[in-house]
C-alpha cells in the first residue's frame, strides 16, 4: 500500500479524509454497494459510490449521487493524475496496477464534488487493496469462500482474515455470514 499512500500524499491526503463505508468479501459486492448506495442517496446524502469491475464502460465505476462520472471527466481526472502516477512509479520502481490507478481517480472525484460519503467496493481481499488507504467508519463483510486462494490464502479462515484487513480501530462491522469461522476472525 505504499505506492497508494504516496499518491494520497501527493493529493493533499485530502481525498481519502470523509466518511466511508466499505464493501469486502466473496460475491454479492457489487450489488450490495450500489444499494448501500441508494439508501444513503434516499436519506438525503450525497454519496460517492466505487464498484469493480465494471461491465461496459470504466466510467461506470464511478458515481456521485446516482450518476456516473462522464467519459469527459474521467479523461480529465486521469490527465490530472498522470504526473503523480509517474512520479509514484519511477520513486518505487514499480507502476501502480489500473485498480490502483482508478481507485485514487474516484477518491479525488468524489473530494472535489463534496460528497458527505463514500460507499467503496474493494477489489480483492481488504488488507492490501488500493482501497485500504481510506478509514471506513463502518465496513460491510458479505460472505467468504474460496477465491484467489493463490493470493489470499487457501482456508476460509485466512481468506476471512485478509478480507477483515480494511476493518480499523473504530470501525462498525456489519456481515451476512453465519459461517462461524469467518465470525470468530471478525470478533479477534
Amino acid at each position: 500500500l505504499s505506492q497508494m499512500e504516496r499518491i494520497y500524499c501527493l493529493l493533499g491526503d485530502a481525498p481519502r479524509n470523509f466518511g466511508s463505508l466499505h464493501v469486502v468479501g466473496t460475491n454479492g459486492k457489487t450489488s450490495t454497494t450500489r444499494m448501500i448506495g441508494s439508501i444513503l442517496k434516499e436519506a438525503g446524502l450525497k454519496v460517492g459510490v466505487y464498484t469493480s469491475p465494471h461491465i461496459r464502460e470504466f466510467t461506470e465505476r464511478i458515481e456521485v449521487g446516482g450518476q456516473e462520472i462522464s467519459e469527459d471527466e474521467f479523461v480529465a481526472y486521469l490527465n490530472l493524475l498522470l504526473p503523480l502516477i509517474d512520479e509514484v512509479n519511477i520513486t518505487f520502481g514499480d507502476n501502480l496496477t489500473q485498480f490502483e490507478i482508478l481507485t485514487a481517480l474516484a477518491l479525488k472525484y468524489f473530494y472535489d464534488h463534496q460528497v458527505d460519503c463514500t460507499v467503496l467496493e474493494a477489489g480483492m481481499g481488504g488488507r492490501w487493496d488500493a482501497t485500504n488507504v481510506v478509514f471506513s467508519r463502518v465496513v460491510a463483510l458479505t460472505n467468504i469462500s474460496l477465491e484467489h486462494t493463490q493470493i489470499l490464502g487457501n482456508s476460509i479462515c485466512q481468506i476471512a482474515w485478509e478480507e477483515a484487513g480494511v476493518i480499523k480501530k473504530g470501525s462498525s462491522v456489519a456481515t451476512m455470514s453465519r459461517d462461524r469461522r469467518v465470525i470468530k476472525v471478525l470478533e479477534a
